[in-house]
C-alpha cells in the first residue's frame, strides 16, 4: 500500500513524498489522516533549523485525526474499522495513542470548542 507524507528534507526545504506503508501489525491500526498540522513549536523550529541539532529527513506531522483502516488482531478489542480517532506520536518516549472522539464520530470536525 502507498500513502503521502510531509518530509523536511534539509533546513528550509518541505516536500510531499509517497512511500510504502508497512504492514499492521498484530497490535497496531493503520490511520488514514484527514486533517494534520506542523506545529508552530518543535516541528517549525526543526523546519527553520532553530536548534542546530536536527537530523534531516524529518517527518512531521506527529498529532492528527482519522479514520481507522486496518486493525491487527490485537487491536480488535480497541478500534473499530472506519472510527475516526485523534491520534498521537511522540517520538523521543515511543508514546502513542488513537482516542476516540464523539464530536469526530458525528463528523463535526470544527465543533471542538476551545477549553481553557
Amino acid at each position: 500500500m502507498q500513502g503521502t507524507r510531509v518530509v523536511f528534507l534539509e533546513r528550509g526545504r518541505v516536500e510531499v513524498e509517497d512511500f510504502s506503508v508497512a504492514p499492521v501489525a498484530s497490535h497496531q491500526a493503520l490511520i488514514r489522516t484527514e486533517v494534520s498540522a506542523i506545529s508552530a513549536g518543535t516541528e517549525l523550529t526543526t523546519l527553520l533549523g532553530g536548534r542546530g541539532t536536527e537530523r534531516y529527513p524529518s517527518y512531521p506531522g506527529y498529532s492528527n485525526v482519522g479514520v481507522v483502516e486496518e486493525i491487527g488482531p490485537r487491536g480488535r478489542s480497541i478500534w473499530n474499522l472506519y472510527q475516526p480517532v485523534l491520534a498521537l506520536w511522540r517520538q523521543a518516549s515511543q508514546f502513542w495513542a488513537a482516542l476516540r472522539c464523539t464530536v469526530c464520530e458525528k463528523r463535526s470536525l470544527n465543533s471542538c470548542s476551545p477549553r481553557s
